[in-house]
């Protein structure tokens, strides 16, 4: 029933997804002066909410979220997600690979 599930999990973040940014920053000039400049990159992410069993107050908080975002732009936790003007800290991330390709990401942001 799942045989080739995998390969459309690309296509269904799409097809159910909105457009959100992945945020990240470039630092130039001295290190007694750095500027940091963002770097914003359009991501597709469909947003899920974690259960109030799994909210433990400590690894998941009232205030996370969880996205599926789709596997064109890598995504770590030095980035940000920013979704409907709402900045999001990136907890952590789950790729999930077929092979040595990432097919999506699971992320626990925080506001």
């Amino acid at each position: 029933m799942l045989r080739g599930f995998p390969s459309r999990i690309g296509a269904l973040v799409v097809r159910l997804g909105r457009t959100a940014i992945y945020r990240t920053y470039t630092i130039t000039g001295p290190s007694y002066d750095p500027v940091r400049t963002p770097m914003n990159t359009p991501i597709t992410l469909v947003e899920f909410d974690f259960e109030a069993p799994e909210r433990d107050g400590s690894i998941i908080t009232t205030n996370d979220t969880e996205f599926v975002i789709d596997s064109a732009v890598p995504i770590d936790k030095t980035g940000l997600i920013v979704d409907r003007g709402i900045e999001y800290q990136i907890v952590s991330v789950d790729d999930t690979m077929i092979g040595n390709d990432a097919i999506m990401y699971v992320v626990q942001c925080r506001r």
